[in-house]
């Protein structure tokens, strides 16, 4: 999928390292403004370190939720997750990590998605390991594409935290849904009938 437009600006929130990052092909292209949200303070350094100097590329430690507030991060590499919130990776492993990982929990400033959508983001990259739901109860755009890392979806029978939150999220704002592994897109109907966003 491209987006159309001669100046895109892309949100990425839960963006790992810079080796799991789904937007790094866009850091320092000029005719992109990236925006990305890492909550994980070891993760975010070394994201710091890499993005600094690159000029249209601004970097977040912080968690996105439905509430401002400080949480708590169970911090599990690239799949860290807000303890409370059902994740994938956990459930997976029978909610055993979070004992597990219990020594490795630190806390976080949580805030709202609509602290910094200013209503024009293009593209919405998520990979939150479970707290997805709290961008869609927020979001102020109508990106032209969202996609959602679908973790472990085949493997696992992962569902996601809200499913139905989100899924109503769709459906009221006329997106088309293309199920896939590693990712979800979600395409909207307006942009692709005004060939904002066309097929590769």
């Amino acid at each position: 999928m491209t987006i159309n437009k001669q100046k895109v600006k892309i949100f990425e929130v839960g963006v790992g390292d810079v080796f799991s990052s789904k937007t790094k092909m866009f850091w320092g292209n000029e005719n992109t403004e990236v925006t990305l949200f890492e909550p994980n303070p070891f993760l975010y350094k070394y994201l710091l370190k890499k993005t600094k100097d690159i000029k249209n590329v601004n970097l977040f430690n912080i968690a996105i939720s439905n509430e401002e507030k400080i949480g708590h991060l169970i911090c599990a590499g690239v799949v860290s997750y807000i303890k409370g919130i059902p994740s994938p990776i956990n459930e997976i492993y029978l909610n055993e990590l979070n004992d597990i990982l219990l020594n490795f929990t630190v806390p976080v400033n949580l805030m709202r998605f609509d602290s910094f959508d200013d209503g024009d983001i293009d593209f919405l990259r998520l990979g939150m390991e479970g707290s997805e739901f709290a961008v869609f109860e927020t979001m102020k755009s109508r990106p032209h594409i969202i996609s959602i890392h679908n973790y472990f979806a085949n493997d696992y029978n992962y569902s996601f935290y809200k499913w139905d939150t989100i899924l109503a999220w769709i459906n009221a704002n006329e997106y088309f849904l293309l199920s896939g592994i590693p990712d979800i897109l979600l395409v909207n109907k307006e942009s692709v009938a005004q060939n904002i966003v066309t097929q590769n």
